[in-house]
């Protein structure tokens, strides 16, 4: 029972730590350019 609960955890954390960066990449983005956001399109 202990490591699938680690396991589950550290799935948790590694979905967590990809949406925070997603989501703080986004709001930059947003932040920053007021018009079309020209990073998101360069990373593609």
């Amino acid at each position: 029972m202990i490591p699938v609960f680690l396991g589950i955890e550290r799935m948790n954390a590694i979905h967590l730590s990809v949406i925070i960066v997603l989501f703080g990449y986004l709001s930059i983005e947003l932040a920053t350019a007021n018009s079309l956001p020209t990073g998101f399109f360069m990373v593609q």
